[in-house]
Formats: structure tokens, C-alpha cells, sequence
């Protein structure tokens, strides 16, 4: 099936999700910035052992919600993309 046949909330959900990946290789590879920062000193988790799954629980959560909120911007715009031709139709 080409891809430009598929419903618009799979190509946000796509698209969702490798914004998803970006940030979440962004964060990896920023991640011993982030343990230094006044942030977890603010916090008081500093421990590598404690931060680390911390920051893969948050971003799986990151991941999900960006793969989330893409399919539901999709859903939205083909709403209102179907909307739009329909009315134009009649």
C-alpha cells in the first residue's frame, strides 16, 4: 500500500514517533549534562543507579505521548481535510 493511501492519523502517528526518537537520541547523547545540572542537584537524585531509569522510564513516556499526540493531530486534520473536500463537492 502506498504511503500517501494511508488515513492521516497513521502518517501522525509516523511522524509523531520519529520526533519521538529525535529527542529521545538528543537527551541520550546530552544525558552526563544533564546529571550535572542544577536541576538534579535540585531534586536530589544525582545517583546514576536512581537517574538512569528515571530518564529511559521518561523517555518511553516522552515517546509514547509524541507518538500520541501525532496520530491525534492527524486524526484532526483529516477531520477537517474530509470536512473541507466534502463541502466543496457539493
Amino acid at each position: 500500500m502506498n504511503w500517501k493511501a494511508w488515513p492521516y492519523w497513521v502518517r501522525g502517528l509516523l511522524v509523531g514517533c520519529v520526533v519521538g526518537v529525535l529527542v529521545g537520541i538528543y537527551i541520550l547523547l546530552n544525558q552526563e549534562d544533564l546529571l550535572n545540572q542544577p536541576t538534579c542537584l535540585a531534586i536530589g537524585i544525582c545517583d546514576p543507579y536512581i537517574s538512569l531509569p528515571l530518564l529511559y522510564i521518561t523517555l518511553a513516556s516522552l515517546f509514547v505521548a509524541c507518538s500520541l499526540l501525532g496520530a491525534f493531530l492527524g486524526h484532526l486534520y483529516g477531520k477537517f481535510k474530509n470536512r473541507k473536500q466534502l463541502s466543496t463537492n457539493q
